[in-house]
């Protein structure tokens, strides 16, 4: 999938998707990887899974998520906490239509607060 693309997710397929706080994992093409999250007030968005520090694969740790090669956190939309990370991971919107979740990669969203 190329970032300019609208990836599609049915939550019938992914049920977990219906769970707050769940943070679904979807790889694409060219090794990269990205989380479809729900919010505790039922919304979705993307937030990338490549740390921007020095492009390792983020994991979900608590409600945030922590680079396993040098120990960068982030929070749940993306923000950083620590580490030698300095720049946020890419934040992406995302709808819900039915049974269908739309997440717009076509951008990532530069949102008030983040660094």
């Amino acid at each position: 999938m190329q970032p300019s693309e609208r990836l599609r997710i049915s939550v019938e397929q992914y049920p977990e998707l219906e769970r707050e706080g769940e943070r679904l994992r979807i790889d694409v093409i060219g090794g990269q990887s990205l989380f479809l999250c729900r919010t505790e007030d039922g919304s979705y968005h993307g937030v990338s899974g490549v740390c921007t520090h020095l492009g390792c694969i983020v994991r979900p740790v608590g409600g945030g998520f922590r680079c396993p090669c040098h120990g960068s956190s982030y929070s749940a939309d993306g923000r950083n906490i620590s580490g030698p990370a300095k720049r946020p991971l890419p934040y992406y919107a995302a709808t819900r239509d039915g049974d269908t979740v739309t997440l717009d990669m076509s951008r990532s969203i530069n949102r008030a607060g983040r660094s």
